[in-house]
């Protein structure tokens, strides 16, 4: 069971979109996969390394209907939340 874990949560890294990350970090919340909700709060930008995947992407990830599911579980609107304003305050 670990092994088919590591590997959908490998499938699913590199899946992460705008539209699909707040389903997966459910997903990888309730299923207590630390590696892979850690990457779709945080996931570095290929593009602009060291630069939060959510941090940067907030604006448009709010626009999703993605995010209204994400609302329905305010533990992860709070983890998210703060690594927006830690990255600001920093």
């Amino acid at each position: 069971v670990d092994e088919l874990h590591k590997i959908c949560e490998k499938k699913l890294l590199s899946k992460i979109c705008n539209d699909n990350v707040c389903q997966i970090l459910i997903t990888a919340d309730s299923l207590n996969l630390k590696e892979l909700k850690q990457e779709c709060k945080f996931e570095t930008m290929k593009s602009d390394p060291g630069i939060d995947y959510m941090v940067v992407k907030f604006n448009e990830i709010t626009q999703s209907k993605d995010y209204e599911k994400l609302m329905m579980h305010p533990h992860l609107l709070i983890e998210v939340t703060r690594e927006i304003a830690s990255h600001f305050s920093a």
